[in-house]
Order: C-alpha cells, then sequence, then structure tokens
C-alpha cells in the first residue's frame, strides 16, 4: 500500500443510506439505461449484506461516500463456473483528484483473490473512457472490449440526448 492512499473499506447495511445517494449521482454521470430503484435497491441491500457479493467504500467528508466498487459473484452464460463481477467503481468528482481508482481495483483484486474467484471488470461510460480503460490496464489484464449501438429512438438514446 501507498502511503497516504485512501482506505478502502468492506460496506455494510449501515452504509444503505449514503451508499444510495452515492449510486444516484454514479447513474447521473454515467448510467446508461433509466435508474429503477426497484432493482437497485435489493441489489445493494445484498451487497451491502455481504450475500452473493462485497461493497468496497473510501470514506468521504461528513459521512459521505467518496469512492466505491460493486463486485456480485456472478455465473457465466455457458458454464457452471463463477466469477466476481464488478457493477459499478466509481469515485464522486470532489475526490478524483485523490487517486481513489487505484485502491478501489486493489480491493477488487483483493476480494477475487480471498474468494478464489476470477475478477471480471469494465469501463462502461462515455466520459473519459479512454483515460479509464488506460488505468485498468495497468492494473488488469485486458481481455476484449465493449461496444453500445443505440438505435434512433431506444429509451438509452433518448436519454442520453435530453441530458
Amino acid at each position: 500500500m501507498i502511503e497516504n492512499e485512501p482506505r478502502v473499506r468492506v460496506g455494510t447495511p449501515s452504509d444503505f443510506n449514503p451508499m444510495v445517494q452515492f449510486l444516484i449521482e454514479m447513474h447521473f454521470e454515467n448510467g446508461m439505461a433509466p435508474l429503477s430503484m426497484e432493482k437497485m435497491v435489493p441489489t445493494l441491500q445484498c451487497l451491502l449484506a455481504q450475500h452473493n457479493g462485497i461493497v468496497g467504500v473510501i470514506d468521504g467528508e461528513g459521512g459521505e461516500i467518496a469512492g466505491a466498487v460493486g463486485l456480485l459473484i456472478a455465473g457465466w452464460w455457458y458454464s457452471e463456473e463463477k466469477h466476481l463481477e464488478d457493477l459499478f467503481t466509481f469515485v464522486r468528482a470532489p475526490y478524483r483528484h485523490m487517486r481513489m481508482a487505484r485502491p478501489l481495483l486493489d480491493f477488487a483484486k483483493y476480494a477475487s483473490t480471498r474468494l478464489s474467484l476470477p475478477l471480471l471488470m469494465g469501463v462502461l461510460t462515455e466520459e473519459r473512457a479512454e483515460a479509464k480503460v488506460r488505468l485498468y490496464q495497468r492494473q488488469l489484464p485486458m481481455v476484449g472490449a465493449l461496444f453500445l449501438y443505440r438505435p434512433p429512438g431506444a429509451l438509452g438514446a433518448v436519454m442520453k440526448e435530453a441530458s
């Protein structure tokens, strides 16, 4: 660990309310589809309870979450084998100068090692994607790429046009 590097702790159910606010902010910045609280809330509750996943949290000022990574134990569609898959990795804008992304990636690798599960992480954003990909490439082996086509009139396309 690098001296003065932000500390990542395991999220707990007591982090639920600040995590909801954090994820709403993350969605506003990076959402690929409309936010469904009906889907997000139970998923977050499971992760914070360490039921089929885990959340790594970096605390910010005044009890807010500065950065977090959410990891879900998932399965490949073609295999019985499980892997650890990131649902989100995000750092709030006021904290980005503090270099929190690397400790969050290190937490994900640590969780992968502890669970003896392969770690699958990706960059899914329309903002500064190249810089984020370079960061991930320095930390993890690259095994592919991801592409998103939004046909005219598709809900995601309409959502991005409106913002």
